[in-house]
């Protein structure tokens, strides 16, 4: 699971990865849920697998954040919840490296919150 996988920060090119984005109930890592995960493998620059699942937060969405991202209460109701979700995203990932857009500071804080709340506290890491 991603407790096990948590690893530094790479900096420089790499050609194969997983780039990765979260919608969320809103912008606390500490307490709001994931409603969407949405995956991109490369390979060697192309497009070669995507990943996409919407996820039932088991909480009321905001109006104000389904403003923005368009995810409503009733699009997520039959979902699956966090923990499946996570299962499948990790299934996903495999060994692959990990890049997105603020992940560092937002979805990946979320992600390592919800693996330990869903599968147990892992092993430290350091970035």
């Amino acid at each position: 699971m991603f407790g096990n996988k948590r690893g530094k920060e790479i900096y420089g090119y790499r050609k194969d990865y997983v780039l990765f984005d979260l919608e969320t109930t809103g912008l606390d890592t500490k307490k709001d849920k994931i409603v969407e995960i949405g995956a991109l493998r490369v390979r060697d620059g192309q497009i070669t697998e995507e990943f996409s699942t919407l996820v039932n937060p088991e909480c009321e969405i905001p109006k104000v954040v389904i403003d923005l991202h368009g995810i409503t209460n009733e699009m997520t109701k039959d979902s699956p919840v966090i923990k499946e979700a996570l299962q499948m995203f990790d299934d996903f990932i495999g060994e692959d490296i990990l890049l997105g857009q603020n992940i560092r500071d937002f979805d990946l804080p979320i992600i390592w919150r919800e693996c330990e709340d869903n599968f147990g506290k892992q092993k430290p890491y350091y970035l």
